[in-house]
């Protein structure tokens, strides 16, 4: 029995990157990172701490990197420009510190 309502099927694989789009850093990772970023900001951050936001600071571009590739993937298969998706799916690009 059918209600008139039809719930969206999208490919597998634009379900699989949706998956890996919104797939974020780690909240362990981004709190960490904001936590060195205030160290710094406050002029606290010991050697030790700038080298581990400098590596924060890496896996973060890595994964930002991904996303990005993810998404030019997404826009390819829909045949929609990369930035016509972000702004449907209301994303914004990454700022970090």
């Amino acid at each position: 029995m059918s209600n008139g309502h039809r719930t969206p099927h999208l490919p597998q694989e634009e379900s699989d990157l949706l998956l890996q789009i919104h797939q974020g850093i780690g909240s362990d990772i981004q709190i960490r990172f904001e936590e060195l970023v205030a160290l710094r900001r406050a002029e606290l951050l010991t050697l030790e701490q700038h080298r581990e936001l400098l590596g924060l600071t890496d896996k973060i571009e890595e994964h930002d990197a991904r996303r990005l590739e993810l998404l030019a993937e997404l826009s390819r298969l829909r045949g929609i420009p990369c930035k016509t998706l972000m702004e449907e799916m209301d994303l914004r690009s990454a700022a970090h510190d």
